[in-house]
């Protein structure tokens, strides 16, 4: 039986200071993976957090530094939304990073929620990971339960107020998933774009590393409940389930006032 490793928490005092860390993660991971098999494959996430991050990214050294070339870009979940929505993942990533430094189009891998309906676009998605992972024997993952998943490099995450993550919320079927990769979600009724794509919770747990990074004064309650072991989360709230079977699980953390949980 694997049992996924403790998450590693680190906590800085400023978001810019957090970035700073998450990108000098992302790159060393980057030239060492590339190094190792020949490319990079990481998903990418929404939010201000991740948004500063890609912004350090496509700067010095960091601009320089990655093997852009080598690196395979997706998104761990998206809003149905065009991509010049402000509400669209791809086109924050692609403003903040994409544009901005020299990875090739045929690397950048969309999720297609503008294409048809969110059940036929995560079918398609899927299909477009399949075809990704199995030309690399070395990026596919086999839990205990038999199926198949891709193994992400890595996969950038935040965590929401209600302890959602990626597009996994609180009370959804899709915690129950077991064979699909990618999955049609709805949000809740409070969030302007109910509708979206997201990998499902074996994809997360099939990573080689798991990167949260969070941010805020409105994320002290949910952090407490996630890293302080003050009540059980794990049933209740997505984000608690995200636990690589074989990889690392990284939070990397910025409260108000050096504050920690």
């Amino acid at each position: 039986m694997d049992i996924p490793p403790k998450p590693e928490i680190y906590y800085f005092e400023t978001v810019e200071k957090l970035s700073l860390e998450a990108a000098g993660l992302v790159c060393r991971r980057a030239v060492e993976e590339v190094g190792r098999s020949g490319s990079f494959a990481m998903a990418l996430a929404g939010g201000r957090s991740p948004r500063i991050l890609y912004e350090t990214l496509a700067r010095p050294p960091f601009m320089e530094d990655m093997p852009w070339g080598r690196c395979h870009f997706f998104w761990s979940d998206e809003r149905c939304v065009p991509a010049e929505d402000q509400e669209s993942n791809f086109g924050m990533a692609s403003q903040a990073l994409l544009r901005k430094v020299s990875v090739p189009e045929a690397n950048i891998h969309r999720m297609p929620a503008g294409a048809g309906s969110p059940e036929e676009a995560a079918r398609r998605y899927e299909s477009e990971l399949r075809m990704f992972f199995s030309a690399d024997p070395r990026k596919r993952f086999f839990p205990s339960g038999g199926e198949e998943f891709p193994r992400f490099d890595l996969i950038l995450l935040g965590v929401g107020a209600d302890g959602h993550t990626a597009s996994l919320f609180p009370g959804s079927t899709l915690l129950e998933e077991e064979t699909r990769w990618v999955a049609a979600a709805e949000a809740p009724a409070s969030c302007r774009t109910r509708m979206r794509l997201t990998l499902t919770l074996p994809v997360l747990n099939s990573a080689a590393c798991v990167l949260f990074l969070v941010a805020g004064e409105g994320k002290v309650p949910v952090l407490e409940r996630l890293l302080g072991g003050r009540e059980p989360a794990e049933k209740e709230l997505p984000a608690a389930q995200v636990k690589p079977v074989r990889g690392e699980l990284v939070w990397l953390v910025n409260l108000p006032h050096g504050r920690r949980v």
